[in-house]
């Protein structure tokens, strides 16, 4: 299989529902955070590392009514700056 056919690798992180709470202000703004005031945070929510070093949060939420009404809030490419001591 040719390079461009492989695409780009990724691995989900290990994290818990809490943790992803606990990022989900820093990744989005307060408007949309507004957003999905009443909603409940999915399981299929989670956040990936990529093989070019970027990382892709993808936040599923879901409504508690029965319209079951959902919103996927996604940011890719979030580069990861270390801090020097």
């Amino acid at each position: 299989m040719s390079r461009s056919k492989r695409g780009t690798r990724s691995w989900k992180l290990k994290l818990s529902i809490e943790k992803l709470v606990g990022f989900a202000p820093d990744l989005f703004n307060p408007g949309l955070m507004s957003l999905v005031e009443g909603y409940t945070l999915q399981a299929s929510s989670g956040i990936w590392r990529k093989a070019n070093g970027t990382i892709t949060a993808r936040y599923v939420y879901r409504s508690k009514d029965a319209a079951m009404r959902s919103v996927v809030l996604t940011v890719r490419n979030i580069s990861l700056v270390e801090e020097a001591a």
